[in-house]
């Protein structure tokens, strides 16, 4: 089961990456170069590797306080209402990081 942690440092060995770039990808975001993420999440007997791979990939839910804004290129709203909303609480708290609407991110 994945494990929780709030240590930085390790957050390159902490997050199972290979279980993010392990081809057929979605989810690209060119406007910052990101190629996208493996569209595969589910869990499989065969390979091994696979077999809690949905439970692994939750990495990718960080929780606010956690990592500093800093670390991040950009906001990726799943409809434009969102992105307007995010947009607006980002310029109220003045924060100067990008938000697109990308529905396809979001399968």
């Amino acid at each position: 089961m994945p494990q929780f942690s709030n240590d930085l440092d390790a957050l390159e060995t902490h997050v199972a990456w290979d279980l993010f770039d392990d081809g057929a990808t979605a989810a690209a975001i060119s406007e910052i170069g990101y190629p996208g993420v493996t569209k595969w999440f589910h869990n499989k007997d065969t390979p091994e590797r696979y077999q809690n791979r949905k439970q692994k990939r939750m990495a990718e839910f960080l929780v606010k306080g956690t990592i500093p804004l800093t670390m991040f290129d950009c906001i990726v709203a799943k409809g434009d209402l969102i992105r307007s909303e995010v947009r607006r609480m980002m310029k109220d708290t003045g924060v100067d990081l990008k938000v697109y609407s990308k529905p396809g991110c979001y399968h």
